[in-house]
């Protein structure tokens, strides 16, 4: 910024050097390099945000499959490269590797897409019937409130007739354990079935006392009260109304009773001797002689099987004679071994006193 009239050098002093001439290039210079300059910094600036568009690509996904590992590292890389350059080449390189990669799992991807559509087109007939299905439950939800309802009723009626059914036997079964226990210390309360409607299975459940104390009456009780127990819960069933049979058959119930209890029975068989036809087989003839001891009609048929199973049936109508007939036939008898003689003719007589003392 000199004066325009001096045509010195500032920085020599040589004279005619920096003349108008000089200054109009000199201006026409400086703007032609500001130009360019200008050029370099805008190409400066595009070519910076063009590296970082490039980088901004770069994303790294919440997963990536295992076959495209190493292709998205090169490509994450991309991230950290200064050069503009080395960007452009290795994102380049890295862009073109990744794509084919990814066509690769897109065309796996495509395939395994393609067989499950084949597995699934084969169950949507069924999943079409099974969801009509469905539908026609939950429209039908209130209706099997309902039925639940009335199956809960039923369950309930069920178990009460049963109950009362039940108790009309137990009372029937109190009468007889009553006549059968004698001097037993064991006293039959009650009797009724528990168990579970889904496992369809029914536990007879006995309330006994021993002594006036509950307990458990099979553990105390004798082989003859169990055997009376038995009797006086099985014939009340067997002589129930709505039994389609006229008679009853029992097989030999008096064994390991005593003396008091087979009395007893004998007088429950001649109640229900009354409406029904009471036949007993037992090789005990004590039964025989409760009934006669007690004046108390019966009819005795001694059933013998002989060979072929021939069977031949008798009646006895004198206790004494039939035993003096069988001991008589036994002693008779050529091949009877030794020891069967000494035990079984002198329990013969033995009987035949028994009831001849018995009738006197």
């Amino acid at each position: 910024d000199r004066h325009p009239d001096s045509d010195s050098c500032p920085v020599c002093g040589a004279i005619g050097k920096l003349d108008a001439v000089w200054a109009a290039n000199a201006l026409a210079q400086v703007a032609a390099l500001r130009r360019e300059a200008e050029t370099v910094t805008a190409a400066r600036s595009e070519l910076r945000s063009a590296a970082r568009a490039v980088q901004d690509l770069v994303h790294t996904p919440e997963r990536v499959p295992v076959s495209l590992t190493d292709p998205w590292n090169a490509w994450t890389a991309c991230r950290t490269i200064g050069d503009p350059v080395e960007l452009a080449r290795r994102a380049l390189e890295a862009a073109v590797v990744l794509a084919d990669a990814c066509a690769a799992v897109r065309d796996r991807a495509a395939c395994e897409l393609e067989k499950r559509d084949e597995r699934w087109s084969a169950l949507v007939a069924r999943l079409a019937g099974w969801a009509e299905r469905a539908r026609a439950v939950e429209a039908a939800k209130e209706r099997l409130k309902e039925l639940r309802k009335a199956s809960a009723w039923l369950k309930a009626l069920a178990a009460e007739l049963r109950e009362q059914r039940m108790a009309g036997f137990a009372d029937q079964s109190q009468r007889i354990w009553e006549k059968l226990r004698q001097e037993s210390n064991i006293d039959l309360k009650a009797v009724s079935l528990k168990g579970s409607e889904k496992a369809n299975v029914r536990k007879l459940v006995m309330d006994v006392t021993v002594d006036g104390r509950e307990a458990s009456a099979l553990g105390v009780m004798s082989q003859g009260e169990q055997h009376s127990l038995a009797l006086s819960l099985f014939l009340p069933r067997a002589v129930t109304t709505d039994s389609p049979f006229g008679f009853i058959v029992i097989d030999d119930p008096v064994q390991s009773m005593d003396p008091a209890k087979v009395y007893g029975l004998a007088r429950v068989l001649h109640e229900l001797g009354q409406h029904r036809q009471v036949v007993v087989f037992t090789h005990d003839t004590r039964l025989q002689r409760a009934f006669v001891g007690q004046e108390l009609p019966v009819a005795v048929f001694e059933v013998e099987r002989g060979a072929s199973s021939r069977v031949n049936v008798r009646p006895v109508t004198d206790p004494v004679r039939q035993a003096l007939d069988d001991a008589r036939a036994i002693a008779g008898s050529r091949d009877l071994p030794a020891a069967a003689r000494t035990h079984v003719l002198p329990s013969l007589c033995r009987i035949a006193l028994e009831n001849a003392f018995l009738e006197a």
